[in-house]
């Protein structure tokens, strides 16, 4: 998952013969379109750009990962990109057809501008229910960490180095807030996800059905990775991210009213995914790929989608190509 990007070119995408027009692509990151490293390959990302400047197709990475997390790596992308396209056509930075882009994070809590940063549009939680989630585990519980995506920053109960591996491209870090104070409330008005993380997956689990019996009601809770369960406000997903963004946008350049419509945009996107936060979103666009190296209950989840081959065999790129004939 490099973080949640949409890249406005022209709406347009060359089709396999006898297939349906997908004119959008989505994706999620860490498990899917990354590496097991946590990068983007240089086969992805050439592929990537040539989705995006050949067939001007609109992408987005659509992700778990907080803003400031995708940014970087979404920025190391575009320059990708740009040092590709100058070497095959030079031409002044200032003379080059710019492209919107926008960055879906946080499982769809919040969705960024990726060229200014803005906030488009977002939905928190609620402080009060903020508080006594972070607070819900005993300080004696050293097996579970609670973490807070609060605003651009990434918060911890505890302190964990080993989750910084799967943040090295971004270079983003933690900091460590053990509680927070009533002082904190009145800034708690930002808050994207709540989530747990844990190496031991059984008792994450029975962390998992206590939230939802507790909160399910009210908010969001679902796996994101074999390590944590993320909790958004109600009704967050990738798939009402989408949906919400499709709803959002204006006309695309060379795209007809009855183009231009939600549904209709969410008919002509594919998307893939490799954990349960991406269900939604693989069962509401035109057509979902699920990883090879998914989560299997995804695979129970949606049993009609096809399966195709892990991250580290480079099996998003490789679909991209095949469904947009760009061998």
């Amino acid at each position: 998952m490099l973080r949640s990007t949409w890249l406005l070119a022209a709406a347009a995408g060359a089709a396999v013969a006898g297939t349906p027009k997908f004119r959008f692509v989505a994706s999620d990151m860490d498990g899917t379109i990354l590496t097991p490293q946590h990068t983007l390959s240089e086969y992805t990302a050439e592929t990537l750009r040539r989705l995006t400047q050949e067939r001007h197709v609109p992408f987005v990475f659509a992700t778990g990962r907080f803003y400031e997390d995708v940014a970087a790596i979404n920025k190391d992308m575009q320059r990708f990109f740009h040092e590709h396209l100058q070497s095959l056509t030079p031409v002044p930075a200032s003379s080059m057809e710019r492209t919107p882009a926008y960055i879906i994070t946080s499982n769809g809590a919040v969705i960024h501008n990726a060229e200014t940063g803005e906030i488009v549009l977002e939905r928190p939680i609620a402080p009060s229910l903020v508080k006594e989630i972070y607070h819900l585990l005993p300080a004696s519980e050293t097996r579970i960490n609670t973490g807070m995506i609060h605003g651009d920053s990434w918060l911890y109960r505890m302190d964990w180095e080993e989750m910084l591996q799967f943040h090295r491209q971004s270079g983003c870090r933690y900091e460590v807030v053990q509680r927070i104070s009533e002082d904190d409330m009145g800034g708690l008005n930002h808050v994207y996800k709540l989530f747990f993380s844990s190496w031991d997956r059984p008792l994450l689990e029975k962390l998992e059905h206590v939230l939802q019996e507790r909160y399910g009601k009210d908010l969001m809770v679902t796996f994101s990775s074999f390590y944590n369960v993320d909790i958004t406000a109600k009704g967050v997903t990738k798939a009402s991210a989408l949906h919400r963004l499709f709803e959002h946008l204006g006309p695309l350049p060379r795209e007809s009213p009855q183009e231009a419509g939600v549904a209709q945009r969410l008919k002509d996107t594919i998307a893939f995914g490799d954990d349960l936060n991406d269900a939604a979103m693989l069962m509401e666009v035109g057509r979902g790929f699920v990883m090879g190296n998914c989560n299997p209950q995804l695979k129970v989840r949606c049993p009609q989608l096809e399966v195709i081959q892990n991250n580290s065999e480079d099996a998003v790129a490789r679909k991209i190509r095949e469904v947009f004939q760009l061998d």
